[in-house]
């Protein structure tokens, strides 16, 4: 179902995404505020890169590729329900590899960057998919997530902070997660899902 030639040299990112994490940490071992900030930004990308180009595979114009808008609605909800099994599979892997990263540079493991490292996975994902069902192309998609990222990071965390999905927002040593810093992710990210779904579900009929 999901052909990686049609991504071209692209299917590769995520490796080199991989190699500067893992240089930063390694370079700036006991330096959490360094080498934290690389991992926030970078390891939820993971869960977004390929499977964006999955759906992305799948929303084109039917004259151009796709199949997407010519197929029933089972189908379309296979599509969807496999987009978030991409997604959450790196995620989880993206998650496990900064607790790994944690505990051999901090010594210990450290959840509440897993935390907002995970639901901000989560949340990107959510952006990706609700873009690609309106203009479908995952490359926009991308771009829209990069500078979110990098919007969010010169104002020190001051938009995804408001989700509690930013580790510049505040400092890690002082925060107490309470329910909300949960809640709210997820509820924005089902939000920005259920607007997506009913787009690609719609389409064509």
């Amino acid at each position: 179902m999901f052909d990686f030639k049609i991504i071209g040299s692209m299917k590769y990112v995520p490796f080199g995404m991989l190699v500067i994490v893992c240089a930063f940490c390694y370079l700036f071992q006991r330096d959490i505020h360094v080498y934290g900030i690389v991992l926030e930004m970078m390891v939820p990308c993971l869960g977004i890169w390929w499977s964006g180009y999955f759906l992305s595979e799948h929303t084109e114009d039917a004259a151009i590729r796709g199949v997407i808008y010519s197929v029933n609605k089972r189908m379309k909800r296979y599509l969807i329900r496999k987009y978030f099994l991409y997604t959450l599979f790196w995620l989880i892997l993206g998650t496990a590899l900064t607790g790994v990263i944690l505990y051999r540079n901090e010594g210990r493991i450290m959840w509440e960057p897993l935390r907002v490292i995970f639901l901000k996975g989560i949340f990107l994902a959510a952006v990706v998919f609700v873009t690609v069902a309106w203009i479908r192309d995952a490359s926009w998609a991308i771009i829209i997530v990069v500078s979110l990222l990098c919007v969010d990071y010169c104002l020190d965390g001051a938009v995804l902070g408001k989700l509690r999905i930013s580790l510049n927002w505040y400092h890690i040593e002082s925060v107490v997660p309470t329910v909300d810093y949960y809640v709210i992710p997820l509820l924005v990210s089902m939000a920005l899902i259920g607007i997506g779904s009913v787009k690609i579900l719609k389409r064509g009929e």
